[in-house]
């Protein structure tokens, strides 16, 4: 969402984003939905982030407030959707399952091995929106990512530190 959106704010499914340019070439939207994430009912705008870029410029001085668009906008998704996957395989288990046909779906049995990595891919991709969506911030309005940098720290020290815990 670059520029505030329209009351109510729909929510981008799937869009063609372009970050040079700061808009999206194409999108393809749910109407309504955006506003009912945000604000659990079906109106409301949603700030857009080249209107937070300049609140943030204003209040913290000159720099790039915006975090790397591709990453959020993507990983968000596969977050949901790993999610959305993991209730219809069981949603459609237990329907098997109360009509005793479970053993007779091979198929479904074999992808269910192959489903055990979803909630791995969910959380994974959960955290990196996370990670990526706090930036450029270590501590919100406090402390800077290229602020926290430790200079006196080796490689060798994080590799020890990390190989130890």
């Amino acid at each position: 969402l670059w520029n505030t959106s329209e009351d109510p704010a729909p929510f981008t499914v799937f869009s063609k984003i372009d970050t040079e340019k700061k808009e999206n070439s194409f999108e393809i939207q749910i109407p309504y939905m955006l506003s009912l994430l945000s604000y659990d009912k079906f109106s409301g705008q949603v700030e857009g982030m080249n209107q937070i870029q300049k609140q943030y410029e204003e209040k913290y001085g000159p720099g790039d407030y915006i975090p790397p668009v591709h990453t959020m906008f993507w990983s968000f998704r596969a977050m949901v959707m790993s999610g959305t996957f993991m209730l219809l395989l069981g949603a459609y288990g237990w329907f098997l399952s109360r009509k005793d046909r479970l053993a007779e779906k091979t198929w479904y049995l074999k992808l269910m091995v192959y489903a055990i990595s979803l909630p791995f891919i969910g959380n994974t991709v959960g955290w990196i929106m996370t990670e990526m969506g706090r930036q450029p911030w270590v501590v919100f309005g406090v402390m800077k990512t290229e602020d926290a940098v430790s200079p006196n720290v080796t490689f060798g020290e994080v590799l020890f530190s990390l190989i130890s815990f």
